[in-house]
Formats: C-alpha cells, structure tokens, sequence
C-alpha cells in the first residue's frame, strides 16, 4: 500500500522508513497559475511565494552575438546567445526566498513575454 495509515492527530504513516515526502502546498504547480507580472530587464526580483516558481521569459535583442541569462541567487543558471531581432526564450525554476534578475553582456534586450507560474 501506498499509505499504510493516518491517524486523527495528523500523523501519516508510510510503508518505508526513508525517503522524502513533498506536501502539496510546496510542489510547483498546484494551487499555481499562470500570471504576467510587471517586470523589466536587469532588475533584481525575490520569490516569496512560499514555494518555487517558474520563470518564462521571451525576448528580441539589438547586438549581434547577444549573451543574455538568468542569475538565481548570485549563480548564472542559463546563459545563451542570440543574434540582432531574433526572437528567443527560456524557462526555469526559482526556489522558494531565491532572488532572479536577467543578466546581458551587450545591446538591449526587449521583452516579448514574462510569465511566471505563481
């Protein structure tokens, strides 16, 4: 069985003595929609949802040979190049209390869309 009991004082108990359990509260996804915040290029922003988010970010550049990424808590976690109006994206995963802000090496980047699953 997948659960061998629970009892009226909350406590669950598992088949296994190991292993992680996730509530449904902290798993990315549920209880979570689809939002368009306000945000803009080179700006610092926090997750403080309580769980972890996902960023979806798509843009066009002015430069050629454009490196442009996501820094989540000080760490480059994507980084990618583009060349000049074509259009590119990405999507990643933000910890709970995790700090995100795009990062560019030249030219400008322009939004098309910033969406995070919130």
């Amino acid at each position: 069985p997948v659960i061998s009991s629970i009892t009226n004082t909350g406590t669950l108990t598992l088949p296994t003595t190991t292993g992680t359990v996730a509530l449904t509260s902290q798993v990315i996804g549920v209880s979570q929609t689809w939002q368009a915040p306000t945000r803009a290029i080179g700006t610092t922003y926090t997750n403080s949802t309580g769980k972890p988010i996902m960023v979806a970010i798509s843009y066009t550049s002015s430069a050629a040979s454009t490196v442009q990424g996501l820094t989540i808590d000080g760490v480059i976690v994507y980084c990618a190049g583009s060349e000049v109006g074509n259009g590119s994206g990405f999507s990643l995963i933000v910890p709970d209390g995790a700090t995100y802000v795009t990062v560019t090496n030249s030219g400008t980047l322009t939004l098309i869309t910033w969406r995070e699953l919130r």
